[in-house]
């Protein structure tokens, strides 16, 4: 599914990609594969530190990139495009403006955020974006979030939404940029 995801968006222009709460590194791997000229960081916790070490030297991409430990609630390392999949929909409004604020806080005025989540919307997948809506207020104090949920939020955390990017999966791309 991450590269279906990911055909969605060009990465051409990114130098420096910081993969948020990226766990192993799955999807930041797969962009640097098939970005050969970008460079990333996992950023994550430090009990993803080893899985994602071992996961970026067995897909040979040791010299591209790198493993960062740490809270998105302290801080987020700086680079020109920031990812952030499935990670908002963890947490109420409140944890997720401040894991925004913190992803602004360096980033340089050229850079993007991608959100990739699941948008509730009247398309094919509205029915498993509120399930799984459902899912998290039962199990977690987040929600899936509407385009105009999403666009409050960026706004307050110092970020204009440019284009929301449908793709052929219940996720969606949200590109966003610093105001």
């Amino acid at each position: 599914m991450i590269r279906e995801i990911i055909s969605h968006y060009d990465f051409s222009l990114c130098r420096e990609i910081i993969d948020v709460g990226g766990e192993k590194g799955h999807l930041l791997c797969e962009i640097l594969h098939q970005y050969p000229t970008a460079f990333g960081t996992v950023y994550d916790l430090p009990n993803a530190e080893n899985s994602a070490l071992e996961y970026i030297m067995n897909m040979n991409l040791s010299e591209r990139c790198k493993v960062k430990t740490g809270s998105f609630f302290n801080s987020v390392p700086s680079g020109d495009m920031l990812l952030l999949k499935v990670i908002l929909h963890d947490w109420d409004d409140k944890h997720a403006k401040l894991i925004l604020k913190n992803c602004r806080k360096d980033m340089p005025d050229h850079g993007k955020l991608l959100i990739i989540e699941k948008v509730v919307e009247d398309n094919e997948f509205k029915d498993l974006a509120c399930l799984g809506d459902i899912n998290m207020m039962v199990t977690l104090s987040g929600k899936e979030r509407s385009l105009p949920e999403f666009n409050e939020l960026l706004n307050q955390s110092g970020f204009q939404l440019i284009r929301n990017i449908n793709t052929s999966t219940v996720f969606s791309i949200l590109e966003a940029e610093p105001i």
